[in-house]
């Protein structure tokens, strides 16, 4: 029988753990837990075994709510077989933390499948109505040349990219990133789409220990004017053979001469450079982001639906209450 346990070996020993599953993301991390206590979660992390062999893997976020409740939240997770992640999953982190009462919320990105929501459905947990994250994203084939991979890419795209050839500067990496210009050009470009900036998990000190926490992961990107002010801007972050979009900031003046098409062939180009087989473009939103999600879809990239956002709660009337609450959190 299979058995869930708190997780009692080092941060880096669960990482190796992680990366044994194909399913493995950077949310499920031991890093990313780290950058996430920064804003006030508690990390715990669980794992199902049977026979000595590790089936399911999930770091949960925690927060402590009154009268000894507790909200968690498994962004990218549970990795691994979704069949042990019943009762006794929630059971374990319960009485580890002393809660009288629970609500608990995963992230799956897995490729969607009804087998896999009857599976979630049997045991005991709800699709969500509103999601924290995206439900669906871009993948990129990058086990490709990058030839390849831009013969794929739509009509448009493709002369996008070669407008950009008119830029009086190259694309460059950039080693050391300041995290206040890339806030401040996300100022910039919140204000010229007048929407709500797209990765505000990140504000200037959020951002710098992001890069210190996944130093010899990120690779940075960026293009300058004739005067070394920012253009644009992407940043990408390779785990193993697999890669996450994380950061994209293009200015006014960038949009203007398709800069950003130029930054994003240059990240790839690095990405194989370094071993990324598969990347992930980090969500996309064709109804409520349009721009960001032709973007992306035209890169020649496969669209890929998450199994997505499933809660569950004890007592079960708790669970409309904190599902408004979780989407409060940082």
């Amino acid at each position: 029988m299979s058995n869930w346990t708190i997780w009692d070996q080092t941060p880096a020993e669960w990482d190796i753990a992680l990366q044994k599953f194909s399913s493995h993301n950077l949310y499920q991390s031991a890093r990313w837990g780290e950058f996430k206590e920064a804003s006030g979660w508690t990390v715990m992390r669980t794992v199902c075994t049977h026979a000595g062999e590790i089936q399911t893997m999930a770091q949960a976020l925690i927060k402590q709510a009154p009268l000894r409740s507790i909200i968690v939240w498994i962004p990218g997770g549970p990795i691994g077989d979704i069949a042990n992640c019943d009762a006794r999953f929630q059971k374990t982190i319960a009485s580890a933390t002393k809660a009288k009462f629970s609500y608990f919320r995963i992230g799956l990105m897995n490729l969607r499948g009804q087998a896999t929501s009857d599976l979630l459905i049997s045991r005991g947990w709800n699709s969500c109505s509103r999601s924290l994250g995206a439900s669906e994203t871009v993948q990129l084939d990058l086990s490709q040349s990058e030839q390849q991979l831009f013969s794929q890419s739509s009509a448009n795209w493709s002369r996008n990219l070669k407008r950009s050839g008119r830029l009086k500067k190259s694309p460059y990496v950039w080693p050391n990133p300041d995290s206040r210009v890339i806030c401040d050009a996300l100022d910039q470009m919140t204000e010229y789409k007048q929407v709500a900036n797209q990765i505000s998990t990140f504000d200037s000190d959020s951002m710098k220990q992001l890069f210190s926490l996944f130093s010899s992961e990120v690779t940075v990107v960026r293009v300058d004017d004739e005067g070394g002010q920012l253009l644009s801007l992407r940043a990408g972050l390779l785990i193993g053979k697999k890669g996450w979009d994380i950061i994209a900031v293009t200015t006014p003046e960038g949009r203007k001469n398709y800069s950003s098409y130029a930054v994003f062939q240059k990240l790839t180009s690095e990405l194989i450079l370094s071993g990324c087989k598969e990347y992930d473009l980090s969500g996309v939103d064709a109804v409520n982001n349009p721009g960001v999600y032709n973007f992306k879809k035209g890169t020649g990239g496969t669209s890929f639906p998450y199994q997505g956002e499933w809660e569950t709660s004890s007592p079960a009337f708790l669970r409309s209450l904190f599902s408004k609450a979780i989407s409060t959190f940082g």
